[in-house]
């Protein structure tokens, strides 16, 4: 008994041996500015007994902020310092026995086994300030710090280290993040902003390489604390996926905000190397739901345009200029500076299926474009989502 819970995944066991449990803890003291121990619980559910059993622990010199399963091993972040374990079966006589325990998702995986065994740390990675979020793709994995915005890792086996890939040099204060691919990541921060970044591999300049470029960002105006890959629909439309196959364009996204109370939508445009990606869901502490879907380059202009043309026909409370509003905020600098990018405001666009005949031919002569043609557009990238 005793810590206090941090994070928490389930792992489905091999051959009904049921659900485990990972759960990251902290010891959290009146004196301690920060916890300087913690633990990982591996617990087994067993059905017929209608309880927990405590299979493995594994102490920590601090709390853990996030747990994260990485090709069968676990990603662990524990105050600013970053750790790879993985499950070592007593009296394995080979280190290839050894491997194995955690699936490559936080929510179940049919190839896991936990027999008896311990957590064992095979790899750490320091430089962080306090490590709070990670998110792995393939042999990648980023780490969104307090402070100190996001890193790319990598863990390279045949030396057993982590390396640091690649860095944004600023200031963000993470609150949630997660990888669209190898290349491209998602994540926001405490100013209520919604970012995009990409790694510049294919410049020749090795500086270049090892810093992470700011694709896009964009003023949500929510307090974003959850970014996982998912969607809200079943299945995507079939002209969707045929045009978003082309290897040849760069694509973008498309996201819907939806509130308890089943409100507001919004879209956001985001600038991927990647033409296939899928869909990403996020939440807000508010209980608002949105998902972040891919959408080609050519369809993110048009809806960019269907935004511009809105803002000036569409005005808002108090005369509040959407594209000062949509502005990212910055940490160093006390007033919006510059423009959202690579993001289009849906909550503006689809107002344009609500607009009186009036203020439709108004976008209409904005755009060059027929009624009819800007509506079928908006309401084909509608069902996106």
């Amino acid at each position: 008994g005793g810590g206090a819970g941090g994070d928490a995944l389930a792992v489905e066991g091999k051959k009904g041996s049921g659900y485990y449990y990972v759960v990251g803890t902290a010891f959290i003291r009146p004196h301690e500015d920060e916890p300087t121990r913690g633990r990982v619980l591996v617990l087994q559910y067993l059905p017929t007994k209608k309880m927990l059993r405590l299979v493995a622990e594994y102490d920590t010199n601090g709390a853990v902020y996030c747990l994260s399963p990485f090709n069968g091993r676990l990603l662990i972040s524990v105050n600013s310092v970053v750790e790879l374990l993985e499950w070592e079966k007593f009296n394995s006589p080979r280190r290839s026995q050894i491997r194995g325990g955690f699936g490559s998702s936080s929510t179940a995986s049919t190839s896991s086994s936990f027999r008896e065994g311990k957590l064992k740390r095979i790899a750490t990675h320091r430089g962080h300030i306090i490590a709070i979020l990670i998110a792995t793709h393939g042999d990648y994995f980023v780490v969104g710090d307090l402070m100190k915005s996001v890193m790319l890792l990598m863990f390279k086996e045949d030396s057993g280290t982590i390396v640091e890939v690649a860095r944004e040099f600023g200031n963000k204060w993470m609150t949630a993040v997660d990888m669209v691919d190898d290349n491209v990541y998602l994540g926001t921060d405490d100013n209520l902003n919604l970012y995009s970044w990409k790694r510049n591999i294919a410049s020749v300049n090795e500086e270049e390489r090892q810093a992470l470029r700011v694709a896009g960002s964009f003023h949500l105006g929510e307090l974003v604390n959850a970014i996982r890959r998912g969607s809200l629909v079943m299945k995507v439309p079939e002209d969707h996926k045929s045009s978003s196959s082309n290897s040849n364009s760069s694509s973008g996204s498309s996201a819907r905000r939806v509130s308890p109370g089943g409100g507001g939508t919004a879209y956001a445009a985001l600038e991927s190397s990647s033409p296939n990606h899928s869909s990403h869901l996020f939440g807000t502490v508010n209980g608002v739901i949105g998902v972040v879907a891919p959408i080609k380059r050519k369809q993110y202009h048009f809806l960019k345009n269907v935004e511009r043309a809105l803002a000036q026909v569409v005005k808002g409370v108090g005369g509040l200029r959407h594209k000062m509003f949509r502005s990212p905020v910055l940490r160093s600098q006390e007033m919006k500076m510059e423009e959202s990018k690579n993001f289009v405001d849906g909550d503006l666009v689809e107002k344009i299926l609500t607009l009186n005949q009036d203020d439709m031919e108004k976008i209409s002569k904005i755009l060059k474009q027929p009624v009819e043609s800007i509506i079928r557009q908006v309401e084909a990238a509608a069902r996106v989502h």
